[in-house]
């Protein structure tokens, strides 16, 4: 079940790693049920039955990340742009994350037709199974060796960017408006860059925008550490809070 804090009282979907070695099938649900299952074993009967019924599959996957890059720009310095190819089930697949890998693959092939040579090498990576723990951004860069890492100057995330419930939020790289804590990482150096170039873009068009916690919990997350920047784009997995509207609709 799930703690029951605030922002935590939906049915619980854990995050899966490798098999494990025992063999009880796992299954999660929303506080308010777990509660009113527990009260009726430590306390009173609450007339509530529940009958559980599991499929479950344990098992090696292999999957991949998919990379180009461009030819030309500095080998010394990339820019490493991402987007995760898996949906992640409780959201459409469209938006979560059609919209982000769609975005980039349009942006690689922009290059190519234009014939763009940037100053920088630009690394495409469309990541593997990122709703399952960030597995394949994880794998990617713990297989670099320091001084490919090294290389590495700024990652820019793009997940659920179609939303038809957006709203215009940079991550919060210098940590202004969400300082560290339970759910906010400390932005890498150069994150803060990142944000005010998305914020003085967005503002040039006339649009309002702000920021969202810098919490890791996309593709950026585990770039973070040996990557100087990094941020992402909008987009929302269920709904924005109202004021977040508000605060942009001027």
């Amino acid at each position: 079940m799930n703690e029951g804090q605030a922002g935590r009282t939906a049915a619980l979907a854990g995050t899966l790693g490798g098999p494990q070695s025992y063999n009880a099938p796992v299954v999660g649900t929303s506080f308010a049920i777990g509660d009113d299952l527990r009260n009726g074993v430590i306390n009173v009967p609450t007339g509530s039955t529940v009958r559980v019924k599991v499929d479950r599959v344990n098992e090696n996957r292999t999957t991949e990340n998919h990379i180009a890059e461009t030819p030309t720009g500095d080998p010394d310095n990339v820019v490493v742009v991402g987007a995760h190819l898996d949906r992640v089930t409780r959201d459409p697949g469209i938006n979560d994350n059609g919209s982000g890998s769609a975005g980039i693959l349009e942006i690689a092939e922009q290059f190519a037709a234009r014939g763009i040579e940037p100053r920088n090498k630009v690394r495409f990576i469309w990541w593997s199974v990122e709703g399952f723990g960030l597995l394949g951004s994880r794998a990617y860069v713990a297989e670099q060796t320091p001084a490919q890492l090294a290389k590495i100057r700024l990652n820019l995330n793009f997940d659920m960017i179609g939303s038809p419930n957006f709203v215009r939020f940079a991550y919060d790289g210098d940590n202004s408006r969400f300082p560290v804590g339970r759910n906010s990482a400390d932005g890498p150096q150069g994150s803060d860059e990142i944000e005010r170039v998305f914020h003085d873009y967005v503002a040039s068009q006339g649009l309002a925008s702000s920021e969202t916690a810098f919490s890791g919990r996309s593709d950026y997350g585990p770039a973070a550490g040996p990557v100087s920047g990094s941020t992402s784009t909008p987009g929302g997995g269920g709904l924005h809070p109202e004021h977040d509207h508000e605060e942009l609709d001027r």
